[in-house]
């Protein structure tokens, strides 16, 4: 049984900023296949949410932090996501080469 999901509005911004990306490069097609693979990966987390793996960071702000990739071929962008009581929150979407934990407490598109 699937749980809630409750998308922060920073990851639904990390999704449009990387949509737009795709859409200003690579064109609407893959673009499109982004936002499905994103979706795929969301509809896991919600059936298997301890599926993704728990990462340990010094800052408060980040504790009980999961992370997923999303499906492939776009497996290198990350879902940040915390598994409470009664839902899951969603709370983050980032290329995993991106500097974490600091770029995880920026805004964005604050590069």
């Amino acid at each position: 049984m699937s749980r809630p999901l409750r998308l922060s509005s920073w990851f639904e911004e990390d999704v449009a900023l990387q949509t737009d990306w795709y859409l200003a490069r690579a064109g609407a097609a893959v673009a499109l296949a982004f936002g499905e693979k994103v979706d795929v990966t969301l509809e896991r987390i919600g059936k298997f949410p301890e599926s993704g793996v728990e990462r340990k960071y010094p800052q408060a702000e980040l504790a009980g932090l999961r992370l997923l990739p999303v499906e492939e071929p776009f497996g290198r962008f990350l879902v940040f996501y915390r598994v409470l009581a009664n839902e899951i929150s969603i709370e983050r979407l980032m290329h995993g080469m991106r500097e974490r934990p600091r770029r995880l407490l920026e805004p964005p598109g604050a590069e």
